[in-house]
């Protein structure tokens, strides 16, 4: 039994002095490389301030800018390490570089304050100056940008008159080409080949009534009533689109552009 215990205490003392052999080469290889560290931020500092190593940051700024103020501070990169630097071989690009993101930053500026035109324009209905603002910044803009824009003028200066099929075919004249929304009830019965429906001004069946054709609506709005009736238990539809005549009487009807 003294000798089990006597060689555990021989294995202990071995094993700690292991582990602490282990410990103090893991603070030694940790200092080395806080060195290391230390070292390489130095010598980055220092590259940062040579001309090739100024130009080369902001080239990269460069390429990664994408809004006003990050083209303004690229520009402004430049034009420190031409003050910084002017004897630098690499000034003449820096100069290209300088111009061009002034005048990026300067045409985000004119689209931004076209932007704000066109809302100032539509606060006070004017809608030609927005129209106008809004095809002098058009090259500026995405595609998905103008539309968006385009769509927007084009629903605030249409927005439509809420009104009921009654008023619609009382003063057909005052309504014919304005655009309208009118809460009504749809015939369970559709025309699928033109497209067409009957609202109602009350029941299924009853009340004043006008076709409305629902061709320019979206997809999904076509698809439902191809393949379903409304349902005349007393729900009512509202309907959003522009009152036509047809060129051959008197009649009128609603060219829809939504259905719900």
């Amino acid at each position: 039994m003294k000798k089990i215990l006597f060689i555990c205490c021989i294995s202990c003392m071995l094993l700690n002095g292991c582990g602490k052999k282990e410990i103090n080469n893991l603070k030694t290889e940790n200092q080395q490389l806080k060195n290391t560290i230390a070292q390489l931020q130095e010598e980055i500092s220092s590259l940062k301030e040579t001309d090739q190593g100024f130009f080369s940051s902001a080239v990269d700024k460069f390429n990664s800018a994408s809004d006003k103020q990050q083209w303004q501070e690229v520009a402004n990169d430049f034009k420190v390490f031409g003050q910084k630097f002017p004897q630098s071989p690499y000034t003449a690009q820096a100069q290209s570089y300088a111009k061009q993101a002034t005048e990026k930053a300067s045409e985000l500026q004119r689209i931004d304050d076209g932007i704000n035109k066109i809302n100032n324009a539509i606060q006070k209905h004017h809608w030609k100056t927005a129209r106008l603002t809004l095809q002098s910044i058009k090259n500026g803009l995405s595609t998905e940008r103008y539309e968006q824009l385009k769509n927007y003028i084009y629903e605030e200066s249409h927005k439509p008159i809420q009104t009921t099929i009654n008023e619609i075919i009382s003063d057909k004249y005052n309504f014919i080409g304005k655009r309208v929304s009118v809460l009504a009830s749809l015939s369970s019965s559709v025309d699928r080949n033109r497209k067409e429906i009957t609202a109602f001004s009350s029941g299924c069946v009853d009340g004043s009534s006008v076709s409305v054709f629902y061709n320019r609506t979206p997809k999904n709005t076509i698809q439902w009533f191809t393949k379903n009736d409304p349902v005349c238990q007393g729900k009512r539809w509202r309907i959003v689109g522009t009152v036509e005549q047809y060129y051959n009487s008197y009649d009128i009807y609603i060219q829809a552009e939504n259905i719900q």
